[in-house]
C-alpha cells in the first residue's frame, strides 16, 4: 500500500504556509503578498477571523488588540488544523481502498426547462457505483457531471494519487507561478487534474482530459455516443 509520503509533507508544508499567512493577515490587515495600495485597514483581518463576542470585545476596549489576535490566531489555526487533518485521512482511506479493475461511466442527458439538456453521469467500478449531476451553461457539463462521480471513487482517486507521488519521489514538482494556491497538478498528471497537494479530477475542463489523465495511469477508455446518451469504458491498457 502507498502512504503517499511526499503528499503528505506537501500537505503538512502547505498548512504551515497557510498558518504563517493567516497570521501575518490577522496582525496587519493585508496578506504578505498583498500590493501597497490595500494596506490601509490594520484591522480587516483580525476582524475576519475573530468571533463576534471577541470582536466586541476589543472594540470596546476589554481587551488588548494584542490579546485579540492570539484569540483570533489560535481560531484560525484551529480551522487550518481540521481541513489538514482531515487531508491526511483522506490520503489514508484512498491508500486503503481496492485497487481499480474496472471502471464505466454513463452520461443521460435529461431535458430542463431552464438549462435544455443537463448531464446525468454514472460511474460503476469494482469499488461500487457513483454519480454526479450538473445544470446551467456558459461552461462544459458533462465533465462536471462526470468529474463529480469520479472524485467519489477512492479506487480511481488512488491512480492520481499514485501517479504524483511516484512523480514526485522521482523529482518532478508541482510548483507553480500562477497558481493561487501555488501548485498544479496538470504540470505533473495532465490538465484537469486540479489545483493543490492532493489532486482531482477537476470539472468544466472536457471530458477528453480525463481520458488523458487515465492512459497515463495505465488504463485506455473506449466511448460510445448515442443521441441523449454517451458510454465509457475504462480498461486496464499499457500506460
Amino acid at each position: 500500500m502507498t502512504e503517499y509520503k511526499n503528499i503528505k509533507n506537501e500537505v503538512i508544508t502547505d498548512s504551515e504556509s497557510r498558518k504563517n499567512n493567516t497570521a501575518f493577515y490577522i496582525r496587519n490587515g493585508y496578506m504578505p503578498t498583498w500590493a501597497a495600495e490595500h494596506h490601509g485597514d490594520l484591522d480587516r483581518g483580525l476582524q475576519e477571523y475573530s468571533t463576534a463576542t471577541r470582536w466586541e470585545q476589543y472594540k470596546n476596549g476589554r481587551i488588548t488588540r494584542e490579546k485579540a489576535v492570539e484569540f483570533a490566531t489560535a481560531r484560525a489555526f484551529r480551522e487550518i488544523d481540521k481541513k489538514t487533518a482531515v487531508q491526511l485521512a483522506q490520503l489514508d482511506r484512498v491508500a486503503a481502498a481496492p485497487a481499480l479493475s474496472y471502471l464505466s461511466i454513463s452520461v443521460d442527458w435529461v431535458r430542463s426547462r431552464t438549462w435544455g439538456y443537463n448531464p446525468h453521469a454514472e460511474a460503476m467500478s469494482n469499488a461500487g457505483t457513483f454519480t454526479g449531476t450538473a445544470s446551467g451553461c456558459g461552461y462544459d457539463k458533462e465533465s462536471a457531471a462526470v468529474a463529480e462521480a469520479l472524485n467519489q471513487c477512492d479506487s480511481v482517486l488512488q491512480l492520481l494519487y499514485t501517479y504524483k507521488e511516484n512523480a514526485l519521489a522521482a523529482g518532478e514538482s508541482d510548483e507553480s507561478k500562477t497558481a493561487s494556491c501555488g501548485r498544479s497538478n496538470g504540470s505533473i498528471i495532465g490538465y484537469g487534474a486540479g489545483y493543490g497537494a492532493i489532486p482531482y479530477f477537476e470539472g468544466g475542463v472536457g471530458v477528453s482530459c480525463f481520458w488523458s489523465i487515465l492512459k497515463k495511469c495505465g488504463f485506455e477508455v473506449r466511448g460510445h455516443h448515442g443521441t441523449h446518451s454517451n458510454f465509457y469504458t475504462i480498461e486496464k491498457g499499457v500506460a
